[in-house]
């Protein structure tokens, strides 16, 4: 099992929720977050100035200092 901080709440929350061990005021937080990224994904397609390459390579980009900020905060260090 790989537990990944980067993006662990689009990938549980709503099976969390499924379970019943999400309140709804969270899950409705999550549903925000994740319409808003979807939103910002369709933009920057729509615009034309990132291909799936480009958007992948930021993808990446923003999880290694996302990764970093957490080490050097002490909350995952690995």
């Amino acid at each position: 099992l790989l537990l990944r901080q980067d993006n662990a709440d689009l990938r549980l929350t709503e099976k969390g929720h499924d379970v019943g061990l999400i309140s709804e005021e969270r899950y409705q937080k999550f549903l925000t977050k994740k319409a808003n990224i979807e939103k910002e994904i369709q933009r920057l397609n729509l615009e034309g100035k990132l291909t799936g390459d480009k958007i992948n390579a930021i993808e990446r980009k923003i999880n290694e200092i996302i990764r970093e900020v957490n080490l050097l905060n002490g909350i995952f260090p690995f």
